[in-house]
């Protein structure tokens, strides 16, 4: 992560990752949601330092952590 040049793909999940853990994916479509769920609890799973990196640039505070939480458990 913000370790060189991104992918075409990279690119755009880094317009929607903040809306993902700020707002519960919000503009998202329900099959973007559920694929993003899948997506992160893979990443949660099986690469921790990623979501580490994920997390503390995005919500070093933990401000959002029980918003996302919620969605990733499905209950968004």
């Amino acid at each position: 992560m913000d370790q060189g040049r991104c992918t075409p793909e990279g690119n755009t999940l880094k317009v929607h990752v903040t809306d993902a853990i700020q707002n519960s994916c919000s503009k998202c479509t329900e099959i973007q949601k559920t694929k993003a769920r899948k997506v992160v609890n893979y990443i949660r799973e099986n690469n921790k330092d990623v979501w580490d990196e994920l997390i503390k640039k995005y919500d070093p505070k933990d401000e959002y952590k029980e918003k996302y939480e919620a969605f990733l458990e499905g209950k968004f």
